[in-house]
């Protein structure tokens, strides 16, 4: 009785979860019971079901606003991580996976050929990288002071992940295994296409299969059967490529009867073209000659849809024009695209309308493999949609041009029958935007003018991709040319200029996190911490002018140690002064300022901060009027050799060095201004 009276309760909690606003567009075809029945007894709970929450919540409030979350496919750690600083949703594309990063290693087009863990391996992948940033940033957040917090910007490292479920990659029970793993790995919503999974094609390659209507509904009944078994509210999207397919599995669903093709000319009767290949294979003819016998087949073949070819009879006929438009009325009122009509329907509708022996095939136009041949167009894609949308979150339409007419079209027509349906649209780089006629203002207005029309998701599904090839291979063709400035200016700068994270590439990858977690284990201290003391530290030198030089010899401290690999590059005694003497004379270190990393372990970003604005500004300000350069250094220092090296050295600066060094790049004063006569008290300030 114990055991029945918890499963009777599990079942009212699944029927009360799906009674709320968030299911209420939901249809399914089973019940709580069943849900229960197919779990166990350990509860889990789901990371990605919160990211699936606040998806939903951002979505809709786009949806409610006339406005669009925009999104792209991230390749990588690096990607989604500065995605999040400016984008509230991420895209994981299956294009992406298969051409760069498959379960196999194995790379290819997007056939969806590879092993089907490919995808949710990848959404794991960026996954655990959004969590561990948003624990980094936790504990940098944490050791803040208030006003240090108040003027550092937050960042949501959290956006929730849509990935690419291609078909669902085989039947009912690949699809449900496939979203399982999905919800596991963090995924918060997954896309799940029409086409058929053993001829799946790019939406963007030609030969597309659609399978049939009802197939699709299974597929995504059995995504949201298993997001219920886990008790999970991942948002499911539905995709159609029904614009651009030509071919068709099956025709066993009447909904898809009126967009399939047939042969209209009689003298092709019992010549179907699946058996001429197959006899002409017989015969030994291959490639070009097959190809040949096809498409003079299809030329003589006549093809239309029923409707099509109704339509043009009853304009044969030999009746007067008012009668004629009398039984063209009567047809279209009969066979208007919502009523979706069977074949058996359409001809019983054609004989009352006077044409009984009408000759219409869809068998004969058969490809060598039985798919039906398939008009695809934005209509197609409306009826899918209708049939979707009771069983999905949102509806994405595959276009193959920028086309806000279709975008128009699809839109109305599926809002006619479900007006509170999200749509998604695919802003592919497939299509050759500078040829769609659009001028550049009207691209940037693309996004919000077709958010207005509902489509509250949009995305670019390959911009990851074809951003870092275009980074890679610009940097790499002008790095062979140029060196190492080609690095600077392409890479570093721009990171400077940009505040790029990953400037400071090792506390972007978390050592300051693990040397918290290194002293928390330790007790608080270690003496191997990554960033602490010994930590390789820059330098800037300063060359002055004739009328600074003071009467001071050039000297190493003796308690600098530099690492054996650094010897040759970095000798204060030997390279620095005979650097100056090749720069033409009495030029004499004035200065010498530490920025990095040893100052004090706990404001290393600051730091980084006077690192970069004072390589900025006396780089602009002072050595370009001059035609000079500042020399750099790396030295790995003693724990006690950085105060006196910077006290010994400091007192040959002069008010404006100093000055500058207490700001950071947007000019917020970081310390109090520096009296010149008290460098100690600079140091210890620093």
């Amino acid at each position: 009785m114990e055991e029945e009276g918890r499963f009777e309760a599990e079942v009212a909690d699944v029927q009360a979860w799906w009674n709320s606003e968030r299911f209420k567009l939901t249809r399914r075809p089973y019940s709580a019971r069943d849900v229960v029945s197919l779990r166990g007894n350990l509860r889990q709970s789901y990371g990605s079901n919160e990211l699936a929450k606040k998806l939903w919540r951002t979505l809709k409030t786009h949806q409610s606003n006339g406005t669009a979350s925009r999104t792209f496919g991230a390749l990588d750690p690096v990607q989604v991580t500065m995605m999040a600083k400016h984008l509230d949703t991420i895209y994981v594309s299956g294009w992406q996976c298969s051409s760069t990063h498959t379960s196999t290693n194995e790379p290819g087009p997007d056939l969806a050929d590879y092993p089907y863990d490919t995808v949710p391996n990848k959404v794991e992948h960026l996954f655990f990288a959004q969590q561990y940033h948003d624990r980094k940033q936790r504990e940098a957040r944490m050791g803040m002071s208030r006003e240090e917090r108040a003027r550092t910007p937050y960042v949501d490292y959290l956006k929730p992940i849509i990935a690419d479920g291609d078909t669902g990659f085989g039947g009912a029970t690949a699809t449900v295994k496939l979203c399982k793993l999905f919800v596991e790995r963090g995924a918060a919503g997954v896309h799940i296409e029409d086409q058929s999974s053993v001829t799946k094609k790019c939406g963007h390659m030609a030969g597309k299969v659609l399978v049939a209507v009802n197939e699709h509904i299974n597929r995504l009944v059995a995504a949201r059967l298993q997001f219920d078994i886990m008790g999970v509210e991942t948002v499911l999207v539905a995709r159609t490529d029904a614009v651009g397919a030509t071919l068709i599995q099956t025709n066993v669903d009447t909904r898809d009867h009126q967009f399939i093709l047939g042969a209209t000319n009689p003298n092709l009767k019992g010549k179907g073209l699946a058996t001429l290949l197959s006899e002409a294979m017989a015969a030994g003819k291959t490639g070009a000659e097959l190809q040949a016998i096809e498409d003079k087949w299809i030329s003589m073949a006549q093809m239309k849809t029923f409707s099509d070819c109704v339509v043009d009879a009853i304009k044969n006929m030999n009746f007067g024009e008012n009668e004629k438009q009398r039984r063209l009325n009567e047809w279209m009122n009969h066979s208007r695209y919502e009523n979706c009509l069977s074949n058996e329907q359409s001809r019983e509708i054609a004989e009352r309308l006077g044409l009984k022996n009408l000759f219409w095939d869809w068998d004969l136009p058969r490809t060598r493999e039985g798919f039906y041949r398939f008009k695809g167009s934005v209509m197609a894609a409306i009826v899918r949609g209708w049939a979707f949308a009771p069983h999905t979150d949102i509806i994405w339409m595959e276009t193959s041009s920028p086309d806000l007419v279709e975008c128009t079209d699809f839109a109305e027509g599926v809002k006619s029958m479900h007006p509170e349906t999200m749509l998604a649209y695919n802003l592919s780089p497939s299509f050759n935007w500078d040829a769609s006629g659009m001028t550049d203002v009207q691209m940037m207005d693309f996004i919000p003018r077709i958010a207005k029309l509902g489509f509250c998701w949009q995305f670019i599904t390959l911009a990851g991709f074809h951003a870092d090839a275009l980074v890679i291979d610009t940097f790499a063709k002008d790095y062979a040319r140029r060196g190492m400035l080609a690095y600077v200016e392409r890479i570093q700068r721009e990171e400077r200029n940009n505040g790029v994270d990953t400037l400071a590439h090792q506390k972007w990858s978390g050592a300051n996190y693990y040397d918290r977690v290194l002293k928390t284990v330790q007790g608080g201290i270690s003496s191997t911490a990554a960033m602490g003391k010994g930590k390789l530290a820059f330098f800037v030198f300063l060359l002055g002018s004739d009328s600074q030089k003071q009467s001071r010899s050039l000297e190493a401290s003796p308690s600098i140690h530099v690492r054996e690999e650094h010897q040759q590059e970095i000798d204060l005694d030997v390279a620095v002064p005979d650097k100056m003497e090749k720069l033409g004379g009495s030029l004499y270190l004035t200065t010498i300022v530490l920025l990095n990393g040893l100052l004090v372990e706990e404001r290393v970003e600051e730091a980084i901060h006077i690192f970069d604005h004072i390589v900025s500004q006396i780089s602009s300000n002072f050595f370009q009027r001059r035609n000079w350069i500042p020399v750099l250094r790396g030295f790995d220092l003693s724990p006690i050799s950085w105060g006196s090296v910077l006290d010994d050295t400091c007192k040959y600066g002069d008010d404006g060095i100093i000055e500058m060094i207490t700001r950071d790049m947007s000019g917020r004063k970081l310390f109090p201004a520096i009296p010149s006569s008290n460098y100690n008290w600079a140091i210890q300030k620093l």
